[in-house]
């Protein structure tokens, strides 16, 4: 049990106790000693409780150092066992020092037969408490499981970014926190400039190579406050809790960093990114399409630029009049 505990709730192979290994050698040559050379019941009595107190005592003391989460009330209980069987192997130390001599082990007094019947409860109790923590730890791995699938389904696998399902789950609540605040949130999409020819001139590894590293390089400039993910194919979004200009700003960084930065194929990535404010009231479909509109501008006008969308206002207002100058 003393080393069990350590596999169980450490996750990991015990390592071997020199003392407890000592103190049983020790005890085991005793034992040899009182029945070989000294034949005396009640002394090899003696040592075996002494050990068994020993590492009683030991094990009630490492279960203490567990008890947390989950495991607590289980984990005291299994202490309160082990301090019993502590205290019962006190109590026939006591008792066996001060008997007359035996003469047979297993013809004893009604103490003995007492100490055989705690010892079977305290055994039945200990296997109920082992099946309770085998119960909790296989919920736990459940759990983990469980979390572990429903983040991955939220990750993109080439690059380790948010996925989109995440990213509009989160602008969302970014939409309602502006909303309800009246604090700025802008976002941005941008996608890699001429990505096709890097999957037609170096093949799809290179390809997926430069879609890690930029998203490598998205880590190491944006902010922890910003949310970004791969929007889709080589295309980019990131979501930025501040106004227009200081979004722009963020954006500009990116894109300075991966024009100078070298890309495993040797050849050189720009992007192209549109920013939008949100608007009051503007829903996340009008928000994106915003940017998407000023990303287009963007590569329009030349590509590894960045272009800022029209306030949503105005926009609403183009669209009305569409028709009407059609």
């Amino acid at each position: 049990f003393y080393d069990g505990i350590a596999g169980f709730f450490l996750r990991e192979e015990p390592r071997p106790n020199f003392l407890n290994y000592g103190v049983a050698a020790l005890v085991v040559a005793m034992l040899a000693y009182y029945l070989y050379r000294d034949n005396d019941i009640n002394l090899r009595v003696v040592w075996f409780n002494a050990f068994q107190l020993f590492i009683a005592l030991r094990t009630a003391g490492r279960f203490v150092g567990h008890a947390v989460g989950k495991h607590r009330s289980v984990t005291l209980l299994m202490c309160t066992i082990f301090l019993g069987v502590a205290a019962a192997s006190t109590w026939r130390i006591a008792t066996v020092m001060w008997a007359p001599l035996m003469t047979n082990l297993l013809t004893q007094d009604t103490g003995y037969q007492v100490m055989i019947l705690i010892a079977a409860m305290l055994a039945f109790s200990l296997s109920f408490c082992v099946l309770l923590l085998t119960h909790i730890r296989i919920e736990e791995d459940l759990e983990a499981a469980r979390a572990n699938a429903e983040h991955a389904a939220l990750i993109d696998a080439l690059t380790s970014l948010w996925n989109r399902r995440h990213f509009e789950a989160e602008a969302l609540r970014e939409i309602e926190r502006a909303n309800r605040y009246g604090q700025p949130a802008s976002l941005v999409l941008f996608d890699i400039d001429h990505f096709k020819q890097v999957n037609d001139n170096f093949g799809h590894l290179a390809g997926d190579a430069v879609l890690r590293q930029i998203a490598d390089i998205m880590r190491s400039t944006m902010r922890a406050s910003d949310l970004i993910c791969r929007w889709g194919g080589e295309e980019f979004a990131i979501l930025l809790p501040t106004s227009m200009e200081n979004a722009l700003s963020a954006t500009e960084k990116l894109r300075r960093a991966i024009d100078v930065a070298t890309f495993p194929h040797g050849g050189k990535v720009t992007i192209s990114a549109g920013c939008a404010q949100w608007g009051s009231g503007e829903n996340l479909d009008a928000w994106s399409r915003r940017a998407d509109q000023a990303l287009y501008r963007a590569k329009a006008n030349g590509r590894n630029r960045i272009e800022s969308a029209q306030p949503a206002m105005l926009n609403i207002m183009a669209e009305r009049r569409a028709p009407l100058t059609a």
